[in-house]
């Protein structure tokens, strides 16, 4: 099944997000559920919101944030990876069928040429505007609990995130050939040596330093962030690249939110 030709291309909003919902319904009912699929119908969902809205309006990261970091364990039952990817394509479902409601509802919509007239076209981004969501690269341990609200926060400021396996970060050569193929807007950096804390970021404190400092080296410091626990802080000017400490209130995502929204 195709689950990006019936709407990729189409000019029109509302038809977009008719085909969008109408394909999302039918992925919800295959038994079992395709994962490959839905990750397809998902990602040129994200694509054709922020190219008809524009990536910064509220409704497209509303629909980039209705889809939340999926757990997966070896220790966990198979039945539930699948049932956390229900839950998301039933948020993004429910998203997209609140946009669907307001776009028929518009002043625009109710003004519309009949099929006599042209075809109305959908909105673009203004000129200069990135063709769809950024992308922020972390790089944190498998098992970091700050995967999940981190890439929330991302999702919230318009970028898509992406983890970087561990298997990628094991050599220099390896780390910088995964850095320039990922070409992210952003990168962020977990700096957190302390054994028993929950954001531990897999990585010793030379490691640390190396991807640290390749993601300065080749993306520069105005692309890179730090989120550091304060027991174990970086080098204090850490070349250039903003801090974010990790307190236990849990502020930290707001300010990685804000952080990554003032990226150019």
């Amino acid at each position: 099944m195709s689950v990006s030709a019936s709407f990729e291309g189409n000019s029109n909003v509302q038809q977009i997000l008719d085909d969008l919902i109408n394909t999302g319904r039918k992925l919800l009912q295959a038994q079992p559920m395709d994962r490959e699929h839905y990750r397809q119908w998902s990602d040129s969902a994200r694509k054709q919101l922020a190219e008809s809205y524009g990536p910064t309006d509220p409704k497209v990261r509303e629909f980039f944030t209705s889809r939340r970091e999926i757990s997966t364990s070896f220790e966990l039952d198979p039945s539930y990876y699948l049932t956390q990817i229900g839950a998301n394509l039933r948020r993004e479902l429910k998203v997209l069928e609140k946009i669907s409601r307001e776009q028929g509802e518009s002043p625009a919509a109710a003004t519309a040429p009949t099929a006599r007239g042209p075809t109305p076209q959908a909105p673009r981004a203004a000129a200069g505007a990135p063709s769809a969501a950024r992308k922020v690269l972390i790089l944190a341990g498998k098992g970091s609990e700050l995967i999940g609200p981190g890439s929330q926060a991302a999702g919230e400021a318009g970028f898509a995130t992406e983890i970087l396996p561990d298997e990628k970060r094991r050599s220099s050569d390896a780390l910088r050939a995964a850095l320039v193929a990922s070409r992210p807007n952003a990168v962020v950096v977990v700096w957190d040596q302390e054994p028993s804390s929950p954001s531990r970021s897999g990585a010793t404190p030379v490691e640390a330093a190396l991807e640290l400092g390749l993601a300065i080296g080749i993306f520069s410091p105005a692309k890179v962030l730090i989120l550091f626990n304060e027991k174990t802080p970086p080098p204090e000017n850490a070349g250039g690249a903003a801090q974010i400490p990790l307190r236990a209130d849990p502020g930290w995502e707001e300010a990685l939110k804000k952080a990554l929204m003032a990226i150019p």
